[in-house]
């Protein structure tokens, strides 16, 4: 999962046209700790999972590849709210 986990990261990143330096002063972390979350060399903590599925506005079910993300480019956060909307409804379900 943790290969799932990378990819969705960079992808994110990427497509929004953010650097690994700006999501970094984000999440309060070196640029090189961020750079090993993408690379696999480390793995985020809970508070950092939750940080990025806030960032992105994905539930964190898609950062550890639970949901796929779409097939087509991403250019801004809101799109990926909109997508997922339904997923972060039925988990609210299911925890109720």
């Amino acid at each position: 999962m943790i290969n799932k986990f990378c990819e969705t990261i960079k992808r994110l990143r990427t497509d929004t046209k953010v650097t690994q330096t700006e999501l970094a002063q984000y999440l309060n972390i070196s640029q090189r700790t961020y750079s090993n979350y993408e690379t696999g060399r480390n793995e985020p903590d809970l508070d950092t999972l939750i940080l990025l599925s806030n960032y992105f506005h994905v539930p964190v079910d898609v950062l550890i590849g639970k949901y796929s993300l779409p097939d087509t480019p991403i250019t801004n956060h809101k799109v990926i709210k909109n997508n997922f909307s339904g997923i972060n409804q039925i988990n609210q379900n299911i925890t109720m």
